[in-house]
């Protein structure tokens, strides 16, 4: 998997593979990226995403077998003084 710069304060879109008994389905978690620790494949991500005003975090490994996708949704910028 090729795996874009993740950085803080990103919108990012996670597709997870969840097996369910026989069934198998790909879940999709989007949030903004708060933490982001690690390089290569120690890599780990922190994402909240806000579901009716609660804060939900999930702690990602994005080089996880079960992980199908990160998509970047919208970049931080960065504003000039």
């Amino acid at each position: 998997m090729e795996l874009p710069v993740i950085k803080r304060k990103n919108l990012v879109k996670v597709s997870q593979k969840v097996n369910e008994g026989k069934r198998e389905r790909v879940i999709s978690f989007t949030g903004e990226v708060i933490k982001s620790r690690g390089v290569g494949e120690n890599k780990m991500i922190t994402v909240r995403q806000s579901i009716d005003g609660v804060g939900v975090d999930r702690i990602l490994p994005v080089m996880h077998p079960s992980i199908v996708k990160v998509e970047i949704l919208e970049k931080k910028v960065k504003k000039k003084r």
